[in-house]
């Protein structure tokens, strides 16, 4: 008779998970002590080790695996059906065709894909579920500022943000509500600096660098991309000359 060892397993997503999905889970975690959501979509969900944790750590709520991609879908189900629960459900389709059901909770989790994709993404769910109000947990691997901006036109409110590094590659993990009375008013470079931390400011100054060299370029055929560098260098300037400022008092 094969019997599942829950301990080891346990160990192992503990391993697998890098201080990115770390992060995530921990914020989740701490959200459903309170059971603040009945349903966790793990969106991109990949091989599924976030929600694997979650499931393993006997987290409340109903957890969905989202991949468009069968063959992983087919063998993340096969390894959950190994686990002593039942509360996960296993979905091959694109993020933006799910369906949410009104009358739950529901947080969406997008990490591991460009920020031009979370856009996307969103946008698509937002779409098709206009009744349902939806929170979300975003980590894309590139073009925060656009997913900030993106998100504050959407009238979305800071829940919780932090910026992580991992293998030299920096992070930034935004849990945002459409429920004004439950967040606060979301910055477009965020407020988790701490620039006394070598990696913060490592990456700050990366973000000026890079924008730097998008608002100086020569002339563009997309005048609005031109000009949201323009207003990125200035609000990453502005957030690095109060650090330089504070320093020289």
């Amino acid at each position: 008779m094969y019997v599942v060892d829950f301990m080891k397993l346990s160990e192992q997503s503990s391993k697998e998970l890098g201080l990115r999905l770390e992060s995530i889970f921990m914020r989740v975690h701490d959200a459903q002590l309170s059971k603040r959501y009945d349903c966790v979509w793990d969106c991109c969900c990949d091989h599924g080790y976030l929600g694997t944790k979650m499931l393993l750590h006997k987290l409340h709520g109903q957890f969905l695996f989202v991949d468009q991609v069968p063959h992983i879908t087919d063998r993340l189900l096969s390894r959950l059906g190994e686990l002593d629960v039942d509360n996960y459900q296993v979905i091959t389709a694109d993020a933006g065709e799910l369906n949410f059901i009104s009358d739950k909770n529901h947080l969406v989790i997008i990490a591991g894909v460009t920020g031009t994709n979370v856009q996307t993404i969103i946008e698509d769910i937002l779409t098709n579920n206009s009744a349902v109000a939806i929170d979300f947990m975003v980590c894309a691997t590139r073009g925060n500022f656009e997913v900030r901006s993106y998100l504050q036109a959407k009238g979305f409110y800071l829940l919780d943000e932090i910026l992580v590094t991992e293998k030299k590659r920096h992070y930034e993990i935004i849990h945002v509500t459409v429920l004004k009375e439950a967040g606060r008013e979301l910055s477009d470079v965020g407020e988790m600096w701490d620039l006394q931390n070598p990696d913060h400011l490592h990456y700050l100054q990366g973000r000026i660098r890079h924008f730097e060299r998008e608002s100086q370029g020569e002339a563009r055929n997309d005048d609005g991309v031109h000009q949201n560098a323009k207003r990125a260098l200035l609000s990453y300037q502005s957030l690095m000359d109060g650090f330089l400022g504070k320093g020289s008092q």
